[in-house]
């Protein structure tokens, strides 16, 4: 049996909390379930917004070292790597099109998301240079013979792309190299990585019509908003589809289909339909868990 936990963003506390209450016992700093009947798969966003990012990771790094759960990566993972990586770092996969001197830029947004991870480190650098490489273990999708699990959007010519290049995480690898393939957002290089990793770490976006803007949950004004990539787009509205809170617009969606994928009349890619009956989020049947958002004071739920 499954427990599905994502986006506990900082919050050890509500965690712990979280898995005594989902019948995990704690054990020499390790939560196991008792004779490992239930395991866990973190779906990444581990870190920021709360205050306890070091805590957090600490937790999840031992169950997953225990065997106890795995541990996927999230957009705030992949963020936090490519703020700390200078471009050009290992001699080759220079990005022009990045300014700055690192593949993340350091605006004060981008700072200001990264302050309570960097706080919570606090006099540890050398445990914040251990969570660095402890992320850049972190697999990017996690597929079985019962279910699919990443932390945005599954999409099979993503997945497909990944496995076709040899990548799992980015352990695979030489990292210096892989994370500016990841970061090649205008295919300066024929081997980017970033379509993929985007849909699959991030997700679909869309621009708002008509310069169109909404802030979202940290107060960034925002004019792309991210979307609710599993529903059919045909006369939904830009409402129906936001996936963040803010979105209000009522205009419908035309919809085409090509051989590229699924596109609206405002040029949104959609993920391309999966052909097997493998689900993306646990059956009914199953006894899997799923919780979103523990720091957003979430209860668990059966699915």
């Amino acid at each position: 049996m499954i427990d599905f936990i994502g986006d506990i963003h900082g919050h050890a506390t509500e965690l712990r909390a979280l898995l005594k209450k989902l019948g995990y016992v704690e054990r020499g700093g390790v939560f196991a379930y008792p004779g490992n009947a239930r395991k866990v798969v973190f779906l990444g966003d581990y870190i920021d917004r709360g205050s306890e990012s070091r805590e957090t990771i600490d937790l999840v790094r031992a169950m997953r070292d225990a065997g106890a759960a795995t541990a996927l990566m999230g957009n705030h993972e992949f963020n936090t790597l490519c703020f700390w990586q200078q471009n050009g770092t290992g001699g080759g996969h220079f990005l022009k099109s990045i300014t700055g001197g690192y593949l993340r830029d350091h605006s004060f947004n981008k700072v200001a998301i990264l302050a309570r991870t960097v706080e919570s480190y606090r006099g540890r650098q050398q445990e914040f240079q251990e969570m660095l490489d402890f992320l850049k273990t972190l697999p990017f999708y996690m597929e079985t013979d019962l279910f699919r699990a990443q932390h945005a959007c599954y999409d099979a010519e993503c997945v497909q792309a990944l496995r076709d290049a040899g990548i799992t995480s980015f352990a695979d690898g030489n990292f210096d190299e892989l994370i500016a393939r990841a970061c090649d957002s205008h295919n300066e290089f024929e081997d980017s990585l970033f379509h993929p990793l985007d849909i699959l770490l991030k997700g679909p976006e869309m621009e708002l019509p008509a310069g169109g803007t909404f802030r979202d949950g940290e107060g960034v004004v925002r004019k792309k908003m991210r979307l609710r990539w599993w529903i059919d787009p045909k006369n939904a509205t830009l409402q129906d589809i936001a996936l963040q809170p803010g979105v209000d617009s009522a205009k419908t969606c035309a919809v085409w289909i090509t051989a590229s994928g699924v596109f609206t009349d405002m040029a949104v890619w959609w993920p391309t339909a999966l052909t097997d009956s493998k689900p993306l989020m646990p059956a009914s049947s199953c006894g899997w868990r799923v919780v979103r958002g523990v720091g957003s004071g979430l209860c668990p739920f059966e699915v």
